[in-house]
């Protein structure tokens, strides 16, 4: 029973940060059947294929990492940029379009601006 509740607990925590983030279109990924609850005949939750979507996830930011460093200005760039002049304002770091910003960090924030607003405070710390 105990095993049941954890595994339960742990799949709500993960349903929850799924929310918050809008997945791209990916060949993995059903935008209107992504993450749903799989249950067996005895309603037990079983396993499902949500590696496939993560390595896909992974190789998409790869890949579009490795365009911004083509054109030498990354995340890296991004993070620099905002703790330098920006850290007590990310309002108007990450909604001015005027600001350089890398490939990478356009996508999430079309992706979760919440969470990457999130990450990028963690170094505001």
């Amino acid at each position: 029973m105990l095993k049941k509740s954890k595994k339960n607990l742990l799949f709500s925590i993960y349903t929850r940060l799924v929310c918050n983030f809008v997945y791209p279109e990916l060949n993995s990924i059903n935008p209107f059947n992504r993450f749903k609850t799989i249950k067996d005949k005895d309603n037990n939750i079983e396993e499902t294929d949500d590696l496939n979507i993560n390595n896909e996830l992974i190789e998409y930011f790869n890949n579009i990492n490795n365009e911004d460093i083509n054109i030498k200005y990354t995340i890296n760039d991004d993070l620099n940029n905002y703790l330098e002049n920006y850290k007590n304002n990310p309002d108007i770091y990450f909604d001015n379009n005027n600001i350089k910003k890398s490939n990478l960090l356009v996508e999430f924030l079309k992706l979760s601006c919440k969470i990457t607003y999130l990450i990028f405070d963690l170094f505001n710390q």
